[in-house]
């Protein structure tokens, strides 16, 4: 038998309560690809507190758009999206 030890769980409670963002994170850019309007203004509202630019379209074709006129450091995409 191998016994292996317990991960110490860490509480949100445990948590820096000052904790910083890297400067490098506040400069990333962020596009969001959903046709759920939830989904979108969910990922929205979590990107920004930790300083990510975030951008929401409803289609991939808007999201292409988005990208021709722009580069983006990262995409989160629902892969399900209508054109």
């Amino acid at each position: 038998m191998i016994r292996l030890p317990r991960a110490h769980e860490t509480t949100v409670s445990e948590a820096p309560a000052s904790a910083t963002i890297p400067e490098s994170v506040s400069l990333l850019s962020l596009l969001i690809v959903s046709d759920e309007e939830s989904v979108r203004d969910w990922v929205r509202a979590e990107a920004a507190p930790i300083g990510l630019r975030p951008r929401a379209v409803s289609s991939a074709s808007q999201a292409l758009a988005a990208l021709d006129r722009q580069a983006v450091d990262l995409v989160v995409a629902d892969l399900a999206t209508p054109s």
